[in-house]
């Protein structure tokens, strides 16, 4: 896994991966761990790589003899923000069967271990256009798939729950998030709703998606207006992104894209705010909010 930063947003919210090895016995790799994989992985020296980055999840890289492992540990708030571990199982299922996400080796929800195979590659850089083609294509296969979850996410029902959860919104901030528009839901289909570049790893030639924990069935729009928001694009970008992923488009899809966009930059600022009231780790979520929050009122503003 690798995050990278990207944009001004990406450098809050997503911190450049520090890498720190060393090899351990198996008794001091984590009992959750070892207990969802075979024990002769264990029978020599392996290596435990923490991989920091994550702003809600504490990511690591179990080296072995022969294979590699991917492991998160969950946090305990995942189910407040909108998070399941049954999203992540079923969309990162259909991921996997469409080849566009690695392949699940284990998972325990009770103790909030998740464990896949372990892509090696690089960080990716969306505002280079080959990269751009590649993500919109992904989005595109993962769309148009007609894979099904049981998970529904409105992007009006999101806020609405992440209003009801922050206890010091202030005055201006709630009379700015009553001004967010309305946007209806034309399609729903499979999307990953938490897309920016330290969910996707540049394998070869492949682009491959993670982080399936927010996953569902949306307006494919909203999936490519997250995407839009936190990597921070400008209006130029934007309309770059959607001529990748909708060669063609329309008005209509630009209206609705932007309109989409501005509830994607709403939903990450009270994200980052109930982050800040919740969350344990060493993240500037002050930062993140200010930034999320700015970009919502500045496009507010400007609505189309």
């Amino acid at each position: 896994m690798c995050l990278v930063e990207s944009s001004p947003i990406m450098s809050f919210r997503f911190l450049l991966l520090l890498f720190t090895c060393c090899s351990l016995c198996a008794d001091e790799v984590p009992d959750c761990v070892q207990e969802l994989l075979s024990k002769e992985i264990f029978q020599e020296p392996v290596e435990w790589i923490s991989l920091s980055g994550g702003a809600t999840n504490e990511n690591f890289c179990l080296k072995a003899k022969f294979l590699s492992y991917f492991i998160r540990l969950a946090s305990s708030d995942r189910e407040t923000l909108g998070a399941s571990w049954e999203r992540e199982e079923t969309m990162h299922q259909i991921a996997a069967q469409l080849e566009i996400a690695p392949s699940i080796i284990a998972m325990d929800p009770q103790k909030g271990v998740f464990i896949t195979s372990f892509i090696q590659g690089s960080c990716v850089n969306l505002r280079e256009s080959e990269s751009l083609q590649k993500i919109a294509f992904k989005m595109q296969r993962l769309h148009q798939s007609q894979k099904k979850s049981p998970f529904v996410s409105d992007p009006e029902s999101i806020i609405q729950s992440y209003l009801g959860l922050i206890k010091n919104l202030g005055p201006r901030a709630l009379s700015l998030a009553r001004k967010r528009p309305k946007v209806r839901l034309d399609n729903l289909v499979p999307c990953h709703l938490d897309l920016h570049s330290g969910n996707i790893i540049q394998n070869g030639e492949e682009l491959m998606l993670i982080d399936w924990e927010y996953g569902g069935m949306s307006d494919p729009l909203f999936d490519v207006a997250i995407l839009a928001s936190t990597e921070c694009f400008n209006d130029e970008e934007m309309r770059k992104l959607l001529s990748c992923y909708l060669p063609g488009y329309t008005s209509n899809d630009w209206k609705r894209l932007y309109d989409f966009r501005i509830l994607a930059d709403l939903r990450w600022g009270l994200w980052s705010l109930i982050q800040k009231e919740q969350s344990k780790l060493n993240v500037d979520y002050d930062a993140m909010a200010k930034l999320y929050l700015d970009q919502y009122e500045s496009r507010l503003m400007t609505e189309l």
